[in-house]
């Protein structure tokens, strides 16, 4: 029962820091941009984007549709390819990946605590989880392959001559929830720890937690179900890598249309659609805690903050965060009855929603490439620095101590444009995979398109929200 301590242990450590952790701020960063045209015309131009999307692909996409039904095509053949999947580029990338985490741990234990210099918090936070995050989109999932956790095991398995298969079955009935709750974690470490996260050894201790419970997880239930179920990064990397152009199948590399891998299987459970909308949903939530009308709510909502003592303004917002996918799935099945009602379906609320859960995946990505990429953009420069001297001891390892970022790499008005190109793009994309399911769903076209009349609300819905948040002046503070 390990894995159940353990899983207890860090909800417990996350409350003792919301006892004892004052509110501060972090995320404060960007610059404030006055918008060329009125906010309105961005949102309602975006929305009709969405809706013009809608009816282009009503009319012109039916069950022949060339991405609906279209092969994928092997190149594995091809010599760059077979290169950089051979076994020794396999091998090197793994020893390189666990080299990093290492690194990362022992730079956070034993390195400075300056995190402007400490390489472990620009490692983890920009390098790991936004870049391999994007990443992942373009050229598919790579983590299973890099999975520093994975790999330490299957070291352990070499050196121990037995698997590790598992004490227990996996029980099927906690479905993804283990690594539901591990997201929700690593998400309040990030947004509501009061930038403790950011303090080398805060998160030096955060990742040794984790990799205990991996570990621990893994030898109860098998290393096969708890990286399937129970590791969050393992989930996470998975669902984003399905809007790649590229997808491997054994020793095999082949190439598909974009997001075509959303169109491959049904949502295997109703905590997996949980997982999807709390990546949507806690990305709406960040961008919304940085805007001025959400420091005018706080304002307002001081006084009730204080009655619950010093801890009080992160005890809500921490609710705020572990409820904002649960509003999103009370919208998101709302929405689906709708359907069920419009087309006199049989099949139950709960099922239709799992059929058209993947849909809801490009929103979650754009949304945060929207909102995250200037930081990988900027904050992501100062790894070069570090790179050469990853302790903060003043080493010049590479020669490259010395680089200074360029915080203006990227104006705050083309991050504006193409803030507003990736949320449109991912909505039209969610809007064409709705309906290729609809069709696969309901018998008759006339039947498939009505059903997308409250999936098209939705996902005007979720344009007007993203556009919303990205126009509002940023808070003094931050958030």
């Amino acid at each position: 029962m390990l894995t159940l301590i353990a899983l207890l242990a860090a909800p417990a450590s996350l409350l003792s820091l919301l006892i004892f952790t004052q509110p501060t701020f972090a995320h404060a960063f960007g610059q404030s941009f006055t918008l060329p045209i009125p906010v309105w015309i961005f949102l309602y131009g975006g929305a009709a984007a969405v809706a013009l999307s809608f009816l282009v692909i009503g009319v012109f996409v039916g069950k022949e549709s060339v991405f609906g039904r279209v092969g994928e095509k092997e190149i594995s053949k091809i010599s760059f390819i077979r290169a950089v999947t051979s076994p020794l580029a396999r091998s090197t990338l793994r020893f390189l990946a666990a080299f990093l985490f290492l690194l990362t741990i022992g730079a956070g234990i034993f390195g400075s605590a300056d995190a402007s210099v400490n390489i472990a918090p620009t490692m983890f936070w920009i390098i790991f989880l936004l870049g391999f995050t994007y990443l992942s989109a373009l050229v598919g999932d790579l983590w299973p392959m890099v999975n520093p956790w994975q790999t330490i095991l299957t070291w352990w398995e070499d050196l121990t001559g037995s698997k590790l298969n598992g004490l227990w079955p996996y029980p099927q009935r906690w479905g993804y929830f283990p690594a539901l709750i591990l997201y929700y974690v690593i998400l309040w470490y990030e947004m509501l720890s009061g930038g403790s996260a950011a303090q080398p050894q805060n998160l030096a201790r955060l990742l040794l937690d984790y990799s205990i419970i991996t570990f621990a997880g893994a030898t109860l239930f098998g290393v096969k179900d708890w990286f399937k179920y129970g590791e969050f990064f393992s989930v996470f990397f998975g669902l984003v890598s399905k809007i790649s152009i590229f997808v491997r199948r054994g020793n095999k590399i082949y190439l598909r249309p974009p997001f075509v891998g959303l169109l491959q299987e049904k949502l295997s459970s109703f905590s997996l659609l949980v997982f999807i909308l709390l990546m949507l949903s806690s990305t709406a939530f960040d961008g919304f805690r940085g805007t001025s009308a959400w420091f005018k709510l706080d304002l307002n909502l001081f006084p009730l903050y204080d009655s619950f003592g010093a801890s009080g303004y992160q005890i809500f917002q921490s609710a705020a965060l572990a409820l904002s996918p649960f509003l999103f799935l009370a919208v998101y099945l709302i929405l689906v009855a709708a359907m069920k009602m419009l087309t006199k379906s049989k099949s139950r609320v709960t099922d239709l929603a799992l059929q058209f859960g993947y849909s809801l995946v490009p929103i979650a990505v754009v949304y945060n490439v929207a909102h995250y990429f200037p930081l990988l953009l900027v904050q992501g420069q100062a790894i070069l620095p570090q790179i050469s001297d990853p302790f903060g001891l003043g080493w010049n390892l590479f020669g490259t101590a010395k680089v200074v970022p360029n915080v203006g790499i990227i104006r705050a008005d083309t991050t504006w444009y193409l803030q507003v190109f990736f949320i449109v793009l991912g909505h039209i994309a969610a809007v064409y995979l709705a309906h290729v399911l609809a069709l696969r769903v309901f018998p008759r076209q006339r039947q498939a398109v009505l059903s997308q009349l409250p999936i098209l609300v939705l996902m005007v819905i979720y344009t007007l929200t993203g556009l919303w948040i990205l126009s509002q002046p940023f808070s003094p503070v931050g958030a």
